[in-house]
């Protein structure tokens, strides 16, 4: 496989700074936001993955979504499957059963 490296503008690195020291930053999103700024310092997956204590397969996948979302990939994604079969209604009758 080709190692994956992102180039980053001054402005998007200064954005994921702000991200990475900004307490209210999602753990995964400052994980993910602290992978690509590696990468942009040439930093391989193995080795950022090892640092992070992920997968590499992991990484390339982060690093993945940054290249065509960019901000966007950083945050989680729909969860995989169907959607709940379970409607508001139901949910609020078995509430009320489970009251009883």
């Amino acid at each position: 496989a080709v190692p994956i490296f992102i180039h980053l503008t001054p402005d998007e690195e200064a954005q994921l700074q702000k991200l990475l020291s900004d307490p209210n930053t999602h753990p995964k999103v400052r994980r993910r936001a602290l992978a690509v700024r590696l990468s942009a310092q040439h930093w391989s997956a193995p080795r950022i993955a090892q640092f992070l204590g992920c997968h590499h397969t992991t990484v390339l996948n982060d690093l993945k979504r940054w290249q065509k979302h960019r901000y966007d990939g950083l945050a989680d994604g729909k969860a995989p499957g169907d959607t709940p079969k379970i409607t508001s209604e139901v949910k609020a009758y078995l509430t009320t059963l489970l009251a009883e």
